[in-house]
């Protein structure tokens, strides 16, 4: 099952979507979580390629569609995700959105699946992590035990955990490394 979307003044393909039959089919009983993200340049046309994943209720991943795009624009995301929608034909929309910051996903994501919620994958935000707040550290054995007490905080199973945990890293960042790195932690936790 493909789509396809052309340049209507040069009538060129420039965006191309495409789900394998066998993945739909798992789709379909795994519609709760997507998981979204583009590599870029990693072909040979230098088109960006969107991977679309599900997860299903063993959390084991499995391709859900692919769309090679134009460009990495609001618009091209708009497109694709009418089209994975399309494809569902009214069948479960899924629950979960996971995208990494691009916020031209972020955005065709709200547009598209209106009542889903949207959140950061994990992997990404601990990249951010470890670029902007690494540096801050003068030895690895207190980054060690700092990235020890943030997978503390997000490994937790309802809120009240989730609250205990913030306020006990929040704690230890104030007391040993000031504010000027707690700042840096809320405000990657908020824009990532």
């Amino acid at each position: 099952m493909y789509e396809t979307r052309t340049n209507q003044l040069s009538d060129q393909v420039e965006d191309f979507f495409f789900v394998n039959p066998i993945s739909y089919k798992i789709w379909r009983a795994f519609p709760h979580v997507l998981i979204l993200d583009a590599t870029y340049k990693t072909n040979a046309y230098g088109l960006p390629l969107l991977e679309i994943v599900g997860l299903t209720s063993t959390n084991k991943t499995f391709c859900v569609a692919f769309a090679f795009l134009q460009n990495e624009r609001e618009d091209n995301f708009t497109w694709v995700l009418d089209c994975l929608r399309r494809t569902l034909d009214g069948y479960m929309l899924p629950r979960v959105i996971v995208t990494d910051r691009e916020l031209a996903l972020m955005n065709a994501c709200e547009n598209v699946f209106l009542n889903t919620t949207r959140v950061l994958c994990r992997w990404h935000i601990m990249e951010n992590i470890k670029k902007h707040c690494r540096p801050l550290f003068s030895s690895l054995t207190e980054w060690e035990k700092f990235i020890y007490w943030w997978r503390v905080l997000i490994q937790f199973s309802t809120i009240d955990e989730y609250k205990e945990n913030q306020a006990r890293l929040r704690a230890r960042l104030m007391n040993r490394y000031q504010s000027k790195l707690f700042y840096i932690l809320r405000y990657l936790i908020k824009s990532n």
